[in-house]
This record gives structure tokens, sequence and C-alpha cells, in this order.
């Protein structure tokens, strides 16, 4: 986008363990989407092709807090209030933690087939994000219910499940 145009939409979308920003971008066709929907898409790397959202350590969060500021620094209009995060597999992951991270910067994540210990990992506190997730496993389809960690993050901001 040029700069000095409008504030658009962020979508930050993180790819599977033992992917790349590449395949995951020809994987989902963000970036299509984006130029005809008007927002700005981007699609990181993980270090060493493994998000790090499991463990303690806050390497990705910082990464993706210096992203988004070189963003700004370029002149990249971002809206502030309209930062969102998805992810496939333990790019999923990413996106929850970062929910959980920086409450006050995403708005909303989009979960695909992750772990159900996503869900507490680390524990979140204070405002949670929207939350959509899809998880088209055997046991959840079985189930015909929402995996626990989406049912506790409902619970946890006083929301029904539709």
């Amino acid at each position: 986008p040029a700069a000095g145009s409008a504030p658009r939409p962020l979508l930050l979308s993180f790819h599977d363990a033992g992917e790349d920003a590449a395949r995951h971008a020809a994987l989902t066709r963000w970036a299509a989407l984006a130029d005809r929907a008007g927002f700005i898409v981007v699609q990181p790397d993980a270090h060493q092709d493994r998000w790090r959202a499991a463990s303690r350590s806050d390497a990705d969060v910082r990464m993706v807090e210096q992203l988004i500021a070189a963003l700004a620094k370029r002149g990249v209009a971002i809206d502030p209030q309209r930062i969102y995060a998805a992810g496939l597999g333990s790019g999923a992951r990413m996106a929850l933690r970062l929910a959980c991270a920086l409450p006050a910067r995403i708005a909303a994540v989009g979960l695909v087939a992750t772990e159900p210990t996503a869900w507490g990992e680390p524990p979140c506190e204070g405002r949670r994000a929207a939350l959509i997730a899809f998880d088209a496993s055997a046991e959840a389809a079985a189930q015909s219910r929402a995996p626990d960690y989406v049912r506790n993050w409902a619970m946890a901001q006083n929301c029904r499940l539709a």
C-alpha cells in the first residue's frame, strides 16, 4: 500500500510447524483476498520453521511487535483497532499466544486445526480477543461440540458458543 493511504486492517497469518511462509501463502491465498478486500496481510517465517508459542519464550511475540513497528516506520497505514492473527496448526497456537500476550493490539484470532492444549498456554489475563476456531479432527466431528479450549475461552469472556 502507498504511504499516506487510509489505515487498513492487518492480518498476521502464521504457518504450521515444518512449513514456511511461502508455502503457507500459497496454501491460504490470503494475498489475493487482501488485494480485493483492502486489507494488509503479513505471513512471517518462524524461527527454524517452528513457533515458540508453547514455550515460555517471548521471542516470537517480540518479533511480531517489531514487525508491526517496522511496517509503521515504512509508512504502511495500519488500523491499530483492526489487527488480527490467524494460524494453521502450531501457527494457530502462535495466533492464540499473541492474543494472550498483546490483548490491547490483537482484535481477533482465527484458529485452524490446532491442538486442544493451545488453551491456557500461556494463561491469558484480562481482555481477550474474539476467537473463531475450525477443528476438522475426527474427535471434534464425532462430539459435535467445540473443543475444550474454545469453550474455556468463551466462558472467560462470558460468551455463548455459536
